[in-house]
């Protein structure tokens, strides 16, 4: 019986592995975009060098892998950085408009990740960019003075030490007693007096009270260009002394001296150092006494009287030296620096004083071990939180720093092992990989709203059970608002590298696949036009001349890298040829798979793209072993003449159409119906 019917699919959805599945989803789509204003699929896209303007970039690093990348923008992106760790160096570049600048090397003898590990993370924090890796120690850059220093405050201050006041006979004057008004005696340990009857203010320090014991000690504590400020040191040896006195006329009058103290030098990046210093006799109180802004000066006289000592010095809690050494994530949420512990300490979460990155309190820390969910993986502000994911868990900070900040657990059982496969989509919420799939977080937990996590992958499940374990750690991650897509990469099939890039697409909320053995994607950012710009992680068997090899952006031309010939000492390159672009249907059974059917014609609806022509492979029965080939068709329109198309005219081919500049009209695109005939038997 003949029963003739049509089946259309459209608008074309995206990739679904369950069975069954949906008829209007594929079985396989490698390399296509979603156009949204469309609703449908093409295949612009590819990659190539990003560096093109500025030198290849194998004269700077090659046959290297690329282990991290990060492209840091600040002043509403006026500027911008591109920062990319390659054979144990950690370069940057800088990526704003006209920048001509091809590399610098920030610093040296970094460590090199293992197979199973991510490079560094980058987190920015007010004019610093925060960079860890767990091996190295973190440092912190300030790009637009090119400045590095270590973060946090390493050692606390060598103790101050005061010289006690000399009375020693001349002229009558005794040396290191103050009043009013100074004369000095440069190049000497010593200070002339000051008459400090020139007005009614006491100046100096002690009691004046002839012939009474005086007793001071003093602290000092470094500062840096950001205002964070050190541990304290250690108090001075006890510096004592009796009373003396003056004669003026006729008037034996009491002393107050200034003491010389001897100040430590600070480290690199310090630009200023507190004295404090107790009150006479009072030995157990420090005070502020004044602030050398330099890191120059050796030595002062401190003369301040008791009555004008200022605030009370921190205690040794309040500044601590820097206690996350091992840090591997950070990330700055409520004006404070986040990181965890290390790996020695992976369980451990630091947060800094507001506003100062490099000063930590002894008590300021989270011990996220005494509950299921296992170590800190990664760290990600999220509107009014932030989430501490774990191996099996997620928590959330909350909180601030006036009010204090509280550990909320939000579930278990889901966690993740990638810590840059974290991602923000608008409008949607965090998306992160983890063992058994995508996951997006959605939601809040403020003005009523709830926070949900719901996995988002089951259609592409048969790949995520594919994915290998050990190499989670490497997995990347970016989203892209010009592409409006987000990316994951990541090993299947235990393979060494990362092979397979997932991108989900924002406006069809379908998914599609990318070939990294072809991308050979390592790590990932985007700029502010929101490039997806990529460096190179390298397979094993790479070839060592490979032209592939530094930082790549994805892009719309088509071109699938470039490719290299060498004839004698001389090696060219040229563009490769474009990227195969994939679709697969799924098995179709026409609504009833008892009966038998025979289709006789494919109608493939397209956008007019000149004279590509695009074969079709046929299967039936669910057996990919038989196939049959179909004649490829031109993407022309039939009882039409032909498009004009760009080609260049000395190609073997000819053009029935060429094209020229200013003389041919270029015509808008048309949907056109393409129909193949289907040749099973």
């Amino acid at each position: 019986m003949k029963t003739p019917g049509k089946m259309e699919v459209k608008p074309q959805l995206g990739l679904d592995q369950r069975i069954p599945a949906d008829p209007g989803t594929a079985n396989r789509m490698e390399n296509f975009t979603y156009d949204a204003q469309t609703h449908s699929w093409d295949n612009y896209v590819g990659f190539e060098i990003y560096t093109s303007h500025r030198g290849f970039p194998t004269t700077y690093f090659p046959n290297l892998a690329t282990d991290s990348i990060y492209c840091w923008q600040r002043h509403s992106s006026a500027q911008q950085w591109l920062l990319f760790e390659s054979g144990g160096t950690l370069y940057w570049m800088n990526a704003s408009p006209g920048a001509t600048t091809v590399s610098n090397s920030l610093d040296a003898n970094r460590t090199i990740p293992a197979a199973n590990e991510g490079g560094s993370s980058y987190s920015p924090f007010g004019k610093y960019l925060i960079i860890t890796n767990g091996n190295d120690g973190p440092i912190k850059w300030r790009g637009q003075k090119n400045r590095t220093y270590k973060l946090g405050w390493h050692n606390r201050p060598a103790a101050p030490s005061g010289v006690p006041p000399l009375n020693v006979p001349g002229d009558g004057r005794p040396f290191n007693f103050v009043g009013g008004t100074a004369y000095f005696q440069l190049g000497q340990d010593e200070i002339g007096f000051i008459d400090k009857y020139m007005d009614n203010s006491f100046w100096g320090l002690g009691s004046i009270i002839i012939a009474e014991e005086n007793s001071y000690f003093w602290r000092v504590s470094f500062v840096n260009e950001n205002g964070s400020e050190s541990p304290i040191s250690e108090a001075s040896g006890e510096v004592t002394w009796e009373t003396e006195t003056f004669t003026k006329g006729s008037n034996v009058l009491a002393n107050l001296p200034c003491v010389k103290v001897t100040l430590p030098l600070g480290p690199v990046g310090t630009v200023a150092r507190r004295l404090y210093r107790t009150k006479n006799n009072v030995g157990t109180d420090f005070y502020f006494v004044q602030q050398i802004t330099n890191n120059v000066d050796t030595f002062i006289f401190d003369h301040t009287q008791d009555a004008a000592l200022g605030a009370t010095a921190p205690g040794e809690n309040d500044s601590i030296t820097f206690p996350a050494s091992g840090a591997r994530f950070s990330a700055t949420f409520k004006n404070c620096l986040w990181l965890d512990g290390g790996p020695l300490n992976p369980s451990r979460l630091w947060r800094s004083a507001p506003l100062q990155l490099d000063t930590y309190s002894a008590f300021d820390y989270f011990e996220v071990g005494t509950t299921e969910g296992g170590d800190i993986t990664a760290l990600f502000p999220y509107y009014n939180s932030l989430i501490v994911f774990r191996e099996n868990a997620i928590d959330l900070i909350r909180g601030d720093p006036l009010q204090g900040f509280q550990l909320v657990p939000f579930i278990q059982g889901i966690g993740t092992q990638s810590p840059k496969s974290i991602v923000v989509i608008p409008n949607m919420g965090v998306m992160f990989l983890s063992a058994d799939g995508v996951y997006l977080i959605a939601g809040g937990l403020d003005g009523g709203s709830t926070l949900s996590v719901n996995k988002v992958s089951t259609a592409i499940d048969g790949l995520i059970e594919r994915m290998s374990p050990d190499l989670l750690p490497k997995a990347v991650a970016i989203y892209s608002h010009k592409w409006r897509e987000a990316h994951w990469y990541i090993s299947i099939d235990s393979k060494p590298n990362l092979n397979l890039g997932i991108v989900f697409h924002q406006d069809s909320g379908q998914w599609t696949t990318r070939n990294n053995n072809s991308y050979k994607v390592g790590c990932l950012t985007t700029d502010k036009d929101g490039n997806i710009i990529y460096g190179v992680n390298q397979p094993p068997d790479l070839p060592a001349q490979d032209p592939n090899t530094g930082i790549y952006v994805i892009s719309a031309s088509g071109n699938g890298g470039y490719s290299s010939v060498t004839v004698g000492e001389s090696t060219t390159y040229s563009e490769a040829g474009a990227l195969s672009c994939k679709f697969r249907s799924q098995w179709m059974d026409f609504g009833n798979p008892y009966i038998k059917k025979q289709p006789k014609y494919l109608y493939l609806y397209m956008l007019t793209t000149g004279d590509q022509s695009i074969p079709v492979t046929m299967h039936k029965d669910r057996d990919w072993s038989r196939s049959v080939l179909g004649a490829g068709r031109v993407m022309q329109v039939s009882d039409f003449t032909d498009q004009p198309t760009y080609r260049d005219l000395t190609a073997s081919t000819q053009l029935k159409v060429p094209a020229t500049w200013d003389s041919t009209k270029w015509q808008d695109r048309t949907l056109t119906c393409i129909r193949y005939p289907i040749a099973l038997g």
